[in-house]
């Protein structure tokens, strides 16, 4: 089966002719992502949390894990800070969770 769009907000280095679905629907403001966490339970110290956080960044920096990544079009973000996981909206039925990191995929 073809591919014929990708719901990122731009399209992947290995598949330099598909278009986003932006693109290719004429929808401007469309982009739809896929976030990847590590969750720890509510009321996990921070020094925890932010300790999971740097560890997990790290790692996600490794030479290899970076090849891995984009063969598979993820773009690694930086990780959250404090203020910016507290910031984030709740998912409803998610149970309270601190998360310490994330990416998002192009």
């Amino acid at each position: 089966m073809p591919v014929t769009a990708m719901t990122g907000g731009k399209g992947v280095l290995h598949l330099p002719d598909v278009p986003t679905v932006a693109e290719a629907a004429g929808l401007p403001d469309f982009e739809m992502g896929v976030t990847y966490a590590i969750w720890a339970p509510a009321g996990t110290p921070s020094a925890i949390i932010e300790r999971i956080a740097t560890e997990a960044a790290e790692a996600m920096r490794a030479p290899s894990a970076q090849a891995i990544l984009a063969q598979n079009g993820v773009e690694v973000l930086p990780p959250m800070n404090a203020a910016e996981r507290s910031a984030r909206p709740a998912w409803p039925g998610m149970p309270q969770c601190s998360a310490a990191w994330s990416a998002n995929p192009a």
